[in-house]
């Protein structure tokens, strides 16, 4: 039977658990290892939360200041925006008003919908769409009709089925859209091209692919009085004097509308930016002021064996906390925004405090107040300078006069910007990472080169017992002993 030469033998002359001692050594070169592995853990635990309030940073951002965000202040529209008020529901209006539209009262009735041109076929009620398109009496030259929409040229052939022939058309550029249906026992083709300038012309090249059943009628522009002046337009949706129409039916009589200032759309923005901007503060705050325990630091595969699931969720809890305490980077954040927020935005005579924004006590760490009533007071008397406040831009190059012309929304996103830059750097976290690893293989093949020097020096002194017991054996025999 072979033995594995992988396989070990100590303290067959001495007697000695030479594996325990050797195990027992090795525990304490592993150490060094193991410290230097927690470090790398460390690093992974820091660099995870950096990214963490990174994406928190810039998840406000986006809801505060992207044109992508309901939420957005970024823009005239959320302090200087109107609401539509008195169209009944179901009346077959949309009216929508931008930050510019003239406020008043309105009135609008509409005559005629916008349509397109107009081709339609007779009664096919009994057509098959999975049949031929002999179906639709064309007449074919050997085997094939061909013809043209508008700029677009068909050809099909006896065999194409009435499906195939609806497909081929509106999946063309001939700006039409042609389709079949069971109610009226028509096929409809029909141009997307609303008023009374939409093209229909039908060319027939080769053989007769619509027969004379087909009438077409032409296209019609929407007729609507507003104010009473008669307003005429291609389209069925279209803007006048910032107020976007979209007419949906015919109206039996005026209907009288108001364009309303919208403050409560502003005060719903601001209550979210005081929102987002306190949880993210509170969040920021924790882990600056984390406590740090010193005594917890992360697990080693070796300590994991003996601990449970709850044990390991509790111990990495305290092992974790304050990696960023008084993080110089994140401190920073803290007080530029804060700092930031209550400075005066030069040409508005403004300040958070001037629209109901107040800050509470010293323990509760720069978290904002809204004051609505004074908020929706500030929006009537005073919309521009509101709006300004948030949105104004400087591009000077002096720091201190930047600060001052800049809005609260510039001031936000220049420090949240600042601090992205030196918070979160992917490729300097991977150099550092890759350093790392390269140390601790390093530092394992030395811990390998190390307690095979530990089998040596025991298997030298076994060797060396067997000899003396060997040579004290052969002494005894030849002594008669």
């Amino acid at each position: 039977m072979s033995i594995n030469s992988n396989m070990r033998l100590g303290g067959m002359a001495s007697g000695l658990d030479t594996e325990s001692m050797v195990k027992s050594l090795m525990q304490i070169e592993k150490m060094k290892v193991d410290r230097v592995i927690q470090q790398r853990t460390r690093m992974e635990w820091t660099q995870g939360l950096r990214a963490d309030i990174n994406q928190r940073v810039t998840d406000f951002r986006h809801s505060v200041m992207s044109v992508l965000s309901s939420n957005n202040l970024n823009t005239a529209n959320a302090f200087k925006g109107n609401k539509v008020t008195g169209i009944p529901q179901g009346a077959g209006l949309d009216i929508t008003a931008g930050a510019n539209a003239f406020r008043g009262s309105y009135s609008i009735q509409v005559n005629q919908l916008a349509s397109g041109a107009v081709f339609t076929s007779g009664d096919v009620s009994g057509i098959n769409l999975d049949g031929s398109i002999e179906q639709l009496n064309m007449d074919f030259v050997e085997d094939a009709v061909s013809f043209k929409i508008n700029d677009a040229s068909f050809t099909l052939s006896r065999d194409t089925t009435v499906r195939q022939m609806l497909s081929q058309i509106n999946s063309n550029q001939a700006g039409v859209q042609m389709r079949f249906s069971e109610l009226t026992g028509n096929i409809t083709m029909t141009t997307a091209q609303t008023g009374e300038n939409a093209r229909l012309d039908i060319e027939q090249l080769s053989g007769q692919a619509f027969d004379p059943s087909w009438t077409q009628s032409f296209g019609k522009n929407a007729i609507a009085v507003i104010n009473d002046i008669t307003v005429e337009r291609s389209d069925n949706a279209f803007s006048i004097d910032n107020i976007h129409y979209r007419l949906i039916a015919k109206t039996e009589q005026p209907l009288q509308f108001q364009v309303k200032h919208n403050i409560e759309q502003a005060v719903d923005r601001v209550r979210n930016f005081v929102n987002e901007y306190n949880g993210l503060l509170s969040f920021m705050q924790e882990k600056l002021s984390e406590p740090v325990h010193r005594d917890f630091q992360p697990l080693t595969d070796t300590q994991r064996v003996d601990m449970s699931e709850r044990d390991i969720e509790m111990w990495e809890e305290k092992a974790m906390s304050g990696l960023l305490r008084n993080d110089r980077a994140l401190g920073s954040l803290i007080s530029q925004m804060r700092s930031g927020l209550f400075g005066n935005v030069a040409g508005t005579g403004m300040n958070l405090t001037s629209i109901g924004i107040t800050t509470g006590t010293y323990q509760e760490q720069g978290q904002l107040h809204l004051d609505e009533d004074k908020l929706r007071q500030a929006l009537a008397d005073d919309p521009d300078n509101v709006m300004k406040l948030f949105t104004q831009t400087s591009s000077a190059e002096d720091g201190g006069e930047r600060q001052s012309k800049a809005g609260l929304l510039q001031r936000l996103r220049e420090s949240i910007t600042s601090f992205s830059d030196q918070n979160y750097k992917p490729l300097r976290y991977a150099e550092n990472m890759v350093r790392i690893s390269k140390q601790i293989n390093r530092m394992n093949e030395l811990l390998q080169q190390k307690e095979d020097t530990y089998w040596r020096q025991f298997a030298a002194m076994e060797q060396a017992l067997n000899s003396m017991y060997s040579q004290s054996n052969s002494l005894m025999a030849s002594l008669g002993l």
